[in-house]
């Protein structure tokens, strides 16, 4: 039963250009072009330090959360 429903779907789909670009071919070129964008993305982005300055003033000392997150960080 499967087969002949797999079969004269197949038939109506081949009849049909419209239909046979968008469940064959349109998926190939999506994933080609996909492909094609993001091959490089682990490659291209490096991570650089960024030197930052804290300054140890009376708010600074009053902000205790800050304190711990930089604690943290460091």
């Amino acid at each position: 039963m499967f087969r002949l429903i797999f079969i004269s779907r197949f038939k109506c789909i081949i009849r049909d250009r419209q239909m046979m670009f968008w469940t064959f071919f349109f998926p190939i070129l999506l994933s080609t072009l996909f492909g094609m964008a993001f091959q490089n993305i682990n490659k291209g982005v490096a991570f650089t330090k960024i030197p930052i300055a804290v300054v140890d003033n009376a708010e600074f000392k009053k902000e205790t959360a800050f304190q711990t997150a930089l604690a943290s960080v460091s």
